[in-house]
């Protein structure tokens, strides 16, 4: 195979994997805490209930629009650290103006730097290696008796 041609093809690959891995671990609160950085309306929550430890400690309740609205989410980002927080203390809580039930309790941007730097990270490196372990296999193969 050419030169030309493989480095396309390693870049073709590269890029590919690296979608993939957005695509996948980017879903989740990642978009979220874009939109809320972008859109976001910060207001005054209140503690409801504490779970330290769990995936998603915090619990918290905020009035929107005349509504009480009710989430859950991780401590930090602006708001003390779960250990810290007593029920009732008020915590800092962004959501959509349009549709208050997307929201998260802490800044969204710092959140969203967060979240994205480990995904991009993921992106960056897991198709590197990949690609090496598949490059060492098909040398292995290559040199052995039976590969030729």
């Amino acid at each position: 195979m050419p030169v030309t041609t493989r480095r396309w093809a390693f870049l073709f690959y590269y890029l590919v994997c690296a979608a993939a891995i957005v695509m996948m671990f980017g879903e989740g609160a990642w978009m979220t805490s874009l939109r809320l950085a972008r859109l976001g309306v910060p207001v005054q929550g209140a503690l409801t209930a504490a779970a330290c430890g769990s995936d998603t400690p915090l619990a918290y309740r905020f009035d929107a629009n005349g509504v009480n609205y009710q989430g859950r989410g991780k401590d930090g980002f602006g708001n003390p650290p779960c250990a810290k927080l007593h029920l009732g203390d008020p915590i800092l809580v962004y959501h959509l103006s349009d549709d208050p039930s997307i929201n998260l309790p802490g800044n969204p941007g710092e959140r969203f730097v967060t979240e994205a730097s480990g995904i991009l990270m993921a992106a960056l490196f897991v198709p590197l290696v990949l690609l090496f372990l598949f490059f060492i296999t098909l040398r292995i193969l290559g040199s052995s008796p039976r590969g030729r």
